[in-house]
């Protein structure tokens, strides 16, 4: 029950995102990807390599403006995907897990042939912006989504 109050915390603060066991469980499922760390045994983060062609209302790509990111348009949207959820346990934070797990589903990305990486980020979670740059995506707009919540959009394209 600690844990879910914290994350409700979080929520409140407009750090995470409020999502439904349904939406989560669809994240866990094919095509996306998902990964997690365990430290004995126990899980203490994931992230979520999410296809936003499965739901094309959660693209982040139509955020953007396409006639600026002249290079973001011209990539073909089955070349897209999202970092859509990486979640560390507090009491695992300020290792830089995030900024591996940035990495590392950035690789599972490459091996997809993905072209594009989307993310957002909340600007109030300076540790989520610091990774986010640090694994070398770009801001590119600031944005109201997620009923309301201001949200940073990064991307990265994929060479």
């Amino acid at each position: 029950q600690l844990e879910a109050v914290k994350a409700a915390e979080q929520i409140k603060e407009g750090l995470l995102r409020a999502n439904t066991k349904d939406m989560i469980k669809s994240c866990l499922a094919s095509p996306h990807e998902s990964i997690g760390i365990f430290k004995e045994n126990n899980l203490i983060g994931f992230g979520i390599l999410y296809d936003p062609n499965v739901n094309p209302a959660e693209s982040i790509k139509k955020d953007l403006d396409l006639i600026k990111e002249k290079r973001i348009a011209e990539i073909d949207d089955k070349q897209i995907m999202h970092i859509k959820l990486v979640v560390i346990d507090k009491n695992h934070q300020g290792y830089h897990l995030q900024y591996h797990m940035n990495k590392y589903l950035e690789e599972i990305a490459k091996n997809k042939g993905v072209k594009l990486l989307l993310t957002t980020v909340s600007p109030f979670n300076i540790p989520s912006v610091k990774n986010t740059f640090k694994a070398g995506f770009t801001y590119k707009k600031t944005v109201k989504k997620y009923d309301g919540a201001t949200r940073l959009i990064y991307a990265k394209i994929l060479d």
